[in-house]
């Protein structure tokens, strides 16, 4: 079957399979989430190279650093700490709660990144160089 169910006191899960790459989650009478599988194709030490730069956003006053060193991504914040970020696809990477995925423009040129951690998602980041 295409669905996974599960439900204990106050809780109810459904997973339900909507084709070999998506998924909807539906849990507690919320808005369901689709899920949708990421590529599996992932950036070469060398491709990193375009991510390089730094990325301000208004809304956190914070300027991110990403730098592409010993053929992964580093981001550091404001000229201080630097974490490594692991490759999750094409666009995404994740370091420590983080999440970013870099957003192209239609000539394929970053724009910006978004940065998502729990209880937060979407804080935009634009590329300022």
């Amino acid at each position: 079957h295409n669905q996974l169910f599960n439900e204990g006191g106050s809780w109810r899960v459904i997973l339900t399979r909507l084709t070999p790459d998506r998924i909807r989650l539906d849990r507690n009478g919320n808005l369901p989430v689709i899920y949708n599988r990421l590529p599996s194709v992932m950036p070469k030490p060398a491709e990193l190279d375009r991510l390089e730069g730094d990325y301000h956003s208004a809304d956190a006053d914070a300027t991110w650093h990403i730098a592409a060193e010993r053929g992964r991504l580093w981001a550091g914040i404001n000229g201080g700490w630097k974490i490594p970020l692991d490759t999750a696809g094409p666009d995404r990477f994740a370091g420590g709660p983080w999440s970013l995925h870099f957003i192209h423009d239609a000539e394929g040129r970053v724009k910006g990144v978004e940065l998502h951690r729990s209880r937060l998602w979407d804080l935009w980041f634009d590329r300022v160089n």
